[in-house]
Parts: structure tokens; C-alpha cells; sequence
């Protein structure tokens, strides 16, 4: 993967542009839900004002298969996060202060208008940072062993014309009852990881109320 990516002295982004060639086995009616979300979820992490991606598809003589856990993703979300890496080592940022630095902020449109409500990245970074004592051991483990940062994301609840209607739409249903207990209703099965504590969470942040759980 070849990315281009703009950078201010002081670790600004002010321009991207992602790889725009991938070779593909053959996906059957999924290869253009692929080639689209490899380009247009990687602004919604940080700070991207210019994005370009123009997709191009090469089709192999690899066996058929179908995507899986992120329909394209993954691939350029890791490029991406090596490239930042290369760019903080030759600015002499700390990758997890720039990381910080360009973060999305929450209630914002991206350079290709997918909207970020809330979001907790910044929060996230610091807490890792000082879990992991970052400051003392990023670099300073010795010949052979490393500690490394990276961030990724994936959508939610998009409405938006490109994506088809299996693609990850979000609906729920509260009922309420005379002694004051709120049900939700929801379609996603909890496989561990942990929709059902996440879904209760921002119920009780709505409501105002407690955060409990009991699945059925």
C-alpha cells in the first residue's frame, strides 16, 4: 500500500490520499461494498480536512470468497497507522501525542460527510498511555522487543445512499413500564463483545439514570 498524506511541522494532517489499487479474489456482489468502505471510513479516526480515493479493482485467479470482519477496512486503516508512525518519527512527535494531536472530535462532519457524534479516542489513547507506561517504556525495552500504539474504527447507524441495506444500520426499541423499568429491544446478539453493556450504557445516559443489566 502506497499512502500520501500532508503533515504540518507540528503533526497537523492537511491532506490525504489512500491506496486506490487492491487486488481482489472474486466477491460476487460484495466487491463494490468493498472498494467503498476501503476508501471512506479511513477520515473518521482523525482529522482529515482534503481526502481523495478513486477505487480500482483487479480482478485474480484466486478462488471465490466472500469479506469478512470489516468488508476492506482493516487493510488501509493498518498502512495508515504505520505511515503515522514513520510521520511522528520524522517530526520527533511521540506517536501517542500525535495521535492526540489530530484526533476526530466528536459533533463534526468528515472531508467525505460521515458525521461523528461522540467520540471517546482521545480519552482512550490517554488511558492506554498510562496503563501501559508508555512514557517509559515506548523504545526503551531493549534489542528484540517493542511496544507499539494504533487506532481503528468502524460505523454505525450510516443512512447514507452508498450503503446497501445490510450494511451496519442500528435500531432499537424502549418500552416502559408503571414501575419504571426500560426495556430494550434489539436485533444484535451478543457474541462477547459486549453490545448488550454498551446498549444498556447509552440507554442509562439518555435517561439519566443507573446503568444495570439483565439479558434474556
Amino acid at each position: 500500500m502506497r499512502f500520501r498524506t500532508g503533515v504540518k511541522r507540528d503533526g497537523t494532517i492537511t491532506g490525504m490520499q489512500p491506496p486506490d489499487r487492491a487486488r481482489r479474489r472474486r466477491l460476487r456482489q460484495l466487491r463494490r461494498r468493498v472498494d467503498v468502505l476501503h476508501g471512506a471510513l479511513q477520515t473518521v479516526t482523525y482529522q482529515i480536512p482534503t481526502y481523495q480515493f478513486d477505487g480500482c479493482r483487479a480482478f485474480t485467479n484466486k478462488p471465490p470468497c466472500g469479506p469478512k470482519r470489516g468488508h476492506g477496512t482493516p487493510q488501509p486503516r493498518f498502512g495508515q497507522e504505520v505511515q503515522l508512525d514513520k510521520i511522528a518519527e520524522k517530526l520527533g512527535i511521540d506517536p501517542a501525542e500525535l495521535r492526540l494531536k489530530i484526533v476526530a472530535q466528536p459533533d463534526t462532519l468528515t472531508a467525505n460527510y460521515l458525521r461523528v457524534t461522540t467520540i471517546g479516542l482521545a480519552e482512550c489513547i490517554e488511558r492506554v498511555v498510562a496503563a501501559s507506561d508508555w512514557k517509559n517504556r515506548f523504545r526503551k525495552l531493549g534489542k528484540g522487543r517493542g511496544l507499539g500504539l494504533a487506532c481503528s474504527s468502524y460505523l454505525s447507524g450510516a443512512g447514507l445512499p452508498i450503503y446497501w441495506n445490510d450494511m451496519p444500520h442500528s435500531g432499537v426499541q424502549l418500552k416502559l413500564d408503571r414501575s419504571g423499568g426500560v426495556t430494550a429491544f434489539c436485533g444484535a446478539t451478543e457474541i462477547g463483545q459486549g453490545s448488550d453493556d454498551v446498549l444498556v450504557a447509552c440507554i442509562a445516559e439518555i435517561l439519566g439514570s443507573i446503568p444495570s443489566i439483565s439479558a434474556r
